[in-house]
């Protein structure tokens, strides 16, 4: 449960016990395809630094980290707007 509410909310990742990190590895075996996936993909978006997002407030995926190579503009992969 607290490996799917930290997809969720990101004060709560990453998942904690007594103050410290539960390592994924040791997670991973209890976690179903689903959880796994979305957990990684959270992961990867919440440690990035300088995120963008879909400027579309309906989408607002996860675009990456802006860098100055992708200043111009980047693509949603979910609504495939220009951001």
């Amino acid at each position: 449960d607290m490996f799917r509410r930290a997809t969720c909310d990101e004060s709560l990742y990453p998942p904690k016990c007594c103050t410290q990190p539960i390592p994924i590895v040791g997670a991973r075996a209890r976690l179903d395809s689903k959880l796994k996936s979305a957990f990684d993909q959270k992961a990867i978006e919440f440690e990035t630094r300088d995120r963008v997002y879909c400027y579309k407030p309906k989408c607002s995926a996860f675009l990456g980290a802006a860098t100055p190579d992708n200043a111009t503009a980047m693509r949603c992969p979910e609504c495939s707007a220009r951001t």
